[in-house]
């Protein structure tokens, strides 16, 4: 296990100076965060809402065709299951395109605040010498002594209280 270890940190283990952050409790404080999330939510509703639409306009045209469809010819049967089929493409596609519509949009309104973080942990980082930073929001640091946690010091870096 430690020559595995050893082969993705080159320096000894113990010559690294290392430093944690807990990410999930820096965003939270962020009004640039709290503001983007509330835009991707209401980015969000709006493609729901079409959704629905789209959904709520299929069951109708649907019900229509089951309550008429003997009174229709075989002519008019066809073309009306083609229109249902059609219109249930479109609604699968437009799921499609949301989703990664609305995985655009949320990166989109991330990447300022997550490149600032970035820039305020090299620069708090570099003054302090440390040569990694792990993040502890994510489980991945199992123990860290609480004079390594630089987490202060980047909402110092950030202007955050």
């Amino acid at each position: 296990m430690f020559l595995l270890l050893a082969a993705f940190y080159p320096l000894p283990l113990a010559a690294q100076k290392v430093a944690v952050i807990n990410l999930d409790s820096l965003l939270t404080i962020m009004p640039s965060f709290m503001n983007a999330q509330k835009s991707s939510q209401e980015y969000l509703t709006v493609l729901q809402n079409e959704a629905v639409n789209m959904q709520n306009e299929f069951t109708r045209k649907s019900d229509e065709y089951e309550k008429s469809k003997s009174a229709y010819s075989d002519i008019i049967k066809e073309t009306k299951q083609k229109e249902l089929s059609d219109l249930r493409q479109r609604i699968t596609d437009f799921q499609v395109k949301a989703q990664d519509d609305y995985q655009k949009k949320q990166n989109e309104l991330l990447k300022p605040i997550v490149d600032s973080i970035q820039t305020a942990i090299k620069k708090v980082a570099t003054a302090k010498g440390y040569k990694v930073v792990l993040n502890s929001g994510n489980g991945i640091v199992l123990y860290s002594d609480e004079t390594v946690n630089i987490s202060s010091d980047v909402k110092k870096e950030l202007r955050l209280k």
